[in-house]
């Protein structure tokens, strides 16, 4: 099963990740934790590019670099991964790019759909946590200063809509989780969604 988890910066991923890790291997299930950018020694080098201030990058340009990451991400650590049965469960993945790259950058999102099509991305997770959280509440939660934390305040709204109109847009995939609340509340309900899915793929 591949299992993503998005939201903007500061919003829970890598806690309920974590949580959700141990619950399953907990069950005896094969766990891989990956990230985007980052996830392969390729998706290294990427992430090391968005994290240097140095780098003057345009939207266009994260863009593109996102979809190379992904491409060998995909190739060389999901699929190989599933095909052996092994749960996946992503920090990131293709809806972060269409908010921030595409609501929060402002590049059209037919380009930056047509762009996954053409760059052969088809895989599509089996269920999307999408932690919403107000921007507010992630600024006072965000303590590091990459490129993409230092954006401005309407950068962030404009990707928290955007994720908003993606959950709306495919609900049997993407499963709204207020962000703001105990981090066991939270992981009771992931729980609870993970394993009526299970039931459903058997």
């Amino acid at each position: 099963m591949f299992i993503t988890f998005e939201g903007i910066d500061g919003c829970g991923k890598t806690t309920q990740i974590e949580l959700l890790r141990d619950y399953l291997l907990k069950k005896g299930k094969n766990v891989l934790i990956t990230k985007e950018p980052g996830g392969s020694d390729f998706g290294v080098g990427i992430e090391r590019i968005f994290k240097d201030l140095r780098f003057k990058i345009s939207s266009m340009c994260e863009l593109l670099l996102m979809y190379a990451d992904r491409v060998y991400h995909i190739e060389n650590v999901i699929l190989p991964n599933l095909e052996q049965g092994v749960f996946v469960i992503s920090d990131r993945f293709q809806d972060s790019t269409v908010a921030y790259q595409g609501y929060g950058g402002k590049i059209p999102l037919d380009i930056v759909l047509d762009m996954a099509i053409k760059s052969g991305i088809t895989l599509k997770p089996h269920i999307t946590f999408l932690l919403d959280l107000p921007v507010e509440v992630s600024f006072k939660r965000l303590t590091e200063g990459d490129r993409i934390e230092v954006k401005e305040r309407d950068f962030f709204e404009r990707v928290r809509n955007g994720y908003l109109k993606i959950a709306n847009q495919e609900p049997e995939r993407v499963y709204l989780i207020r962000g703001n609340r105990d981090r066991h509340e939270i992981h009771r309900e992931i729980v609870r969604i993970v394993e009526e899915k299970m039931k459903d793929e058997v």
